[in-house]
């Protein structure tokens, strides 16, 4: 459980800087983001690596969730 929980953090960290670095860079200092879509795949992205094993950050994914 405790592997689950530092792959989760590891992610939306990840996450995080992502989003930071886009705020840097816009030249308003804001960006839009779709909370829905982003923790779907941050969710989706952690489930496959803890089943799996494989993380997917540098593949191409697409899923869609019901």
């Amino acid at each position: 459980m405790a592997h689950m929980l530092e792959a989760l953090k590891l992610k939306i960290s990840t996450k995080i800087s992502q989003w930071m670095d886009q705020i840097d860079k816009s030249p308003d200092g804001s960006i839009q983001v779709d909370i829905r879509l982003e923790l779907e795949t941050i969710l989706a992205e952690n489930l496959v690596h803890i089943t799996f094993g494989e993380d997917i950050n540098d593949e191409a994914f697409d899923f869609k969730m019901r």
